[in-house]
């Protein structure tokens, strides 16, 4: 019993120091990971009537913190898929002048 409880913690402190380096050095770049989450989100009117909460966050590819937050972002959206809407926009883009105006976007990221 003992054999397997060191073999068992072995194994663990093993599988956590590799989920930390796969998290650490995913291959995805954070500006292409925001792009897939805003062409991936559902158009805002149909997020507002979809009887679900919304979560609206606008980004700009040149924002460090945008970009830092891009992974948990992406994990967010996963974990409450079907039931809250991840809304993406980039505010940087000039298409999207009107919604940054509706709310008011001072600066990103803003939610």
């Amino acid at each position: 019993l003992p054999r397997r409880n060191v073999a068992l913690a072995a194994g663990s402190a093993l599988a956590a120091a590799s989920l930390y380096a796969y998290q650490r050095l995913d291959p995805l770049d954070p500006v292409t990971l925001l792009r897939k989450l805003e062409a991936e989100s559902p158009p805002l009117p149909q997020a507002l009537a979809s009887g679900r909460g919304t979560l609206v966050e606008f980004y700009a590819p040149w924002c460090a913190e945008c970009r830092e937050m891009a992974p948990m972002m992406y994990r967010l959206e996963k974990e409450y898929a079907g039931r809250v809407n991840f809304v993406l926009v980039d505010g940087a883009d000039p298409k999207n002048e009107q919604l940054v105006s509706l709310f008011s976007v001072d600066g990103v990221p803003h939610f």
